[in-house]
């Protein structure tokens, strides 16, 4: 008898088969420090007495989570959190800083209990860290330093109540 027929199941090396669970592991790893970092994020905001809310939707992970929607902070803490950290929430449609206190470069200074912002950019979110400058779509710029009226960004104006 000759042994011509071939098995129609796939075969592999035992190299290959390692090098697929060496990646698989790697992308894990990857996935697992990043949803860690986020879950550390969120515990660093309420720890400076910040607030997360989140989206009703669950994201598609191998880690069940929800969508961080909107977080409130008080300005003077937002340096304690890392500004640019906040990057990592992808669906972050709303950021709020209460006691906002900002100086603009020609002396000028907003106060207000709290200040939302709406249009997160990473430009913006690099402004909000220690001794940077905020330059907001009408081109006005403002420095952080450390309330009042609430307003929302790209207004001059007190927002309703």
């Amino acid at each position: 008898m000759e042994r011509g027929c071939s098995s129609s199941r796939p075969q592999f090396s035992l190299r290959t088969v390692l090098a697929v669970v060496s990646l698989a592991a790697i992308c894990f790893t990857y996935l697992a420090r990043q949803e860690s970092a986020r879950r550390q994020l969120i515990t660093d905001i309420e720890d400076v007495g910040g607030t997360v809310k989140f989206d009703e939707s669950i994201t598609l992970s191998l880690f069940k989570s929800q969508r961080v929607s909107e977080v409130v902070i008080p300005h003077g803490r937002i340096a304690d959190v890392g500004p640019m950290r906040l990057k990592s929430f992808s669906n972050l449609s709303t950021l709020e800083l209460k006691n906002f206190d900002s100086t603009y470069p020609d002396g000028s200074r907003i106060q207000c209990s709290k200040l939302r912002l709406t249009k997160i950019t990473d430009d913006m979110l690099k402004g909000l860290e220690p001794n940077r400058t905020i330059e907001n779509s009408d081109n006005h710029r403002m420095q952080r330093s450390g309330g009042g009226d609430d307003f929302t960004n790209g207004s001059s104006t007190p927002a309703a109540r």
